[in-house]
């Protein structure tokens, strides 16, 4: 609506309220958020919950950026409706040639139910649309063809239109309500639907860095180990000068007794000694004196240089030792802080009900995750060195670098895993070109198993504990091969096809084979049954490629033996087949082709289902594909769903690791509203 329409219809709205009358309205801004607003005095106020908490000025800028929505049931029909001059990127919008009325600007309000409206230029406001205009709208029409999809014998188009809008224009209400009156039996399960919520404020906290270390010592110690540094000094000259004096002690000991050598010889020549000799020997005499007088001396001032070092030794020591425990405690605390940090986040997300991405690296032609293009850091950030193209980051929840072991993984996973034992649903998916570690994730060899045998083992060893509560544990395989679900457990030689059975935003598997489960053999066994019956095949990629998405279930319902409540829970661990293309698999025709062509239609058909809920889509396609059918109550109901998405480090396959990475970067913005626990209290029901 243009801005002088707007204000001419807000005058109307104040001069029937009053300059003193105060009404709230709620502003819808393009960007999805919502804003509690007030007007009083001919003025609007918006209250500002992301800083002050205050009511402030509204901005007239927004008002071409949104729409507003008078709270006062008296004013609905004057309620200042405003859109943006440009077009929004929204199916709610559009123009519509009506019959002798000409074109006609359209829009689907949704306050308490949503209307189809018309904008009336001579009334100057929103007038609902007649059916027989309605069927004009694209908009209406997609629904209704939506609904003749599912129902084909229903061929009343104004029928349709109008069993649409008395279901608020929910197609899965509209098919039930259908199928119900022509008298087909369903099962009534309430169905829950995901509670959309605004956006909130990002949520950001830099955690500063820790204490830098400690100097190694203070004045006094540098002081000390001046000091030190002269004493070996002085100690080193002294020891040169004791080893100068021995040598030269030697030399004359040896003069000495070469002399007296000479001396016998001669005083057995001569009877006495010459005179001559006499002062040679004196000096040697004094000579020797002076030598025994300097090592003497020399003793006592190594002694007294030990006993004056050795305490300052030890002070230094010491002092050593306190600043090494000053670290540890730094360091200490540094870990707890980040720690807790990591705690408060994870408990944001749980209440946002956002989508938990971790990614692992398989590494290729690298051995450490310090020589591949792909590296990643403690913060969950991986950045992608591209050659001749710079960085490209992307922020997961968690990266296992490519040093990971298999425990690594699932201790990542064990808390949501194990929460499935209080009742919750939960899901865990691998997602990823062929070849990039998906089926060695989830699955893995005998000596490394992978998320799925951790899993369960992890329940058994959990209801093992919990001995006030009665826990039955079973589990299903389902193959989704060429759009056929297959029931890997079903006795007998085959595999039989189960059916799919839908009632609102519930689905039900019917014909599947639960397995019993009370110890860690009869898991082993089922899995193994499972793993025999999955189609794999060779390709120029990958030598077992897994040509089918695989589906493990486990039931978990325990039974309290105090209260009577009862909890139902279920594991659901998806191993999704790999996108490739064809070229570089060398699969171009016959049945791999198909194989290929079936994976990359529903993992696109997944890819849209994340996409329309993060938009907060009118529709979501859950019903295009059989895997985005089964995985519908883990996306669209009230589970705790991770994706694992896997890459690899080859340079091959950089395209195929850019998508997969972006993909896994825009799952994580998709809340799905918080988890509840599936609990219910048999005493109080009777």
């Amino acid at each position: 609506m243009p801005k002088t329409d707007e204000k001419e219809t807000a005058g109307r709205v104040n001069e029937q309220n009053g300059d003193d009358d105060i009404v709230f309205e709620t502003f819808h801004h393009s960007g999805g958020k919502t804003y509690c607003c007030m007007r009083a005095n001919g003025q609007r106020y918006y209250l500002d919950t992301a800083s002050s908490g205050q009511w402030q000025v509204f901005p007239e800028s927004w008002i071409s950026e949104g729409y507003i929505v008078t709270d006062d049931p008296e004013n609905q029909d004057n309620t200042v409706q405003s859109t943006s001059a440009r077009s929004w990127d929204d199916d709610r919008v559009e123009f519509v040639n009506i019959p002798k009325r000409g074109k006609l600007q359209t829009q689907i309000f949704e306050t308490r139910t949503r209307v189809h409206c018309y904008f009336d230029p001579d009334e100057a406001t929103w007038l609902r649309l007649p059916i027989a205009w309605e069927l004009h709208s694209p908009a209406a029409r997609h629904l209704v063809n939506l609904v003749k999809d599912v129902c084909p014998c229903w061929g009343d188009d104004a029928d349709i239109l109008a069993a649409l809008r008395v279901s608020n224009y929910n197609v899965d209400d509209c098919v039930n309500t259908y199928q119900s009156s022509v008298g087909r039996d369903r099962q009534a399960t309430p169905s829950s639907e995901g509670s959309s919520k605004d956006d909130p404020f990002p949520y950001s906290q830099t955690f500063g860095e820790g204490p830098k270390s400690q100097e190694t010592g203070d004045k006094a110690y540098i002081e000390l180990t001046s000091e030190i540094e002269k004493l070996k000094s002085q100690l080193s000259s002294t020891a040169n000068e004791l080893a100068f004096e021995k040598n030269a002690h030697e030399q004359l000991k040896a003069q000495c007794q070469a002399e007296k050598k000479k001396r016998e010889s001669r005083a057995l020549e001569k009877v006495s000694l010459p005179a001559k000799l006499e002062q040679p020997l004196q000096q040697a005499r004094n000579f020797c004196q002076d030598v025994h007088d300097i090592l003497h001396g020399t003793k006592h001032l190594i002694e007294d240089f030990v006993a004056t070092i050795t305490p300052l030794i030890r002070q230094a020591a010491r002092l050593h030792t306190e600043q090494t425990e000053k670290l540890l405690e730094t360091q200490a605390l540094y870990r707890i802080e980040a720690q807790q940090r990591r705690l408060t986040y994870n408990t944001l997300i749980e209440l946002r009900g956002n989508i938990r991405v971790f990614c692992r690296i398989r590494p290729i032609a690298c051995l450490s995750s310090s020589h591949c293009w792909l590296r990643s850091f403690e913060s969950g950030e991986l950045c992608a060195y591209l050659p001749n193209a710079g960085k490209r980051k992307y922020q997961f929840d968690h990266v296992f670098h490519v040093e990971a072991t298999q425990e690594d993984v699932f201790k990542e996973l064990s808390d949501i895993i194990a929460s499935s034992v209080d009742g919750y649903n939960v899901c865990i998916m691998a997602y990823g070109q062929t070849g990039s570690g998906k089926t060695y994730t989830m699955e893995g060899p005998p000596e490394k198993p992978g998320v799925n045998i951790l899993s369960i083992r992890e329940l058994l060893r959990i209801v093992r504990q919990r001995q006030k509560v009665n826990f039955e544990l079973s589990m299903s395989i389902l193959e989704i091969y060429n759009e056929n679900v297959l029931d890997l457990l079903s006795p007998g030689s085959g595999y039989d096809t189960v059916e799919i059975r839908h009632n609102g935003t519930s689905v039900s598997v019917v014909g599947a084979t639960w397995v019993r489960v009370q110890d860690e053999a009869d898991m082993q066994r089922a899995i193994s049954l499972g793993q025999k019956g999955r189609h794999v095949a060779e390709t120029k990629l990958n030598s077992m490629s897994s040509r089918s998405h695989l589906i493990v279930s486990v039931c978990v319902v325990g039974t309290d033996k105090i209260s009577g409540a009862v909890s139902r829970g279920q594991l659901t661990l998806c191993d999704l087949a790999g996108s490739e293309r064809v070229e570089k698999s060398g699969v171009t025709s016959g049945e791999r082709f198909h194989e290929a062509t079936q994976i990359n239609l529903s993992l696109s058909a997944l890819a849209q289902v994340f996409v329309a809920l993060r938009n907060n889509q009118l529709h979501i396609p859950y019903r295009n594909t059989k895997l985005t059918q089964m995985l519908q109550p883990c996306l669209g109901g009230d589970s705790k769903t991770c994706l694992i998405v896997n890459v690899t480090t080859d340079l091959n396959s950089i395209s195929e690791t850019l998508s997969t990475l972006q993909f896994g970067a825009s799952a994580r913005q998709v809340a799905l509203g918080p988890a509840k626990a599936h609990i219910t209290n048999t005493s109080n029901s009777k």
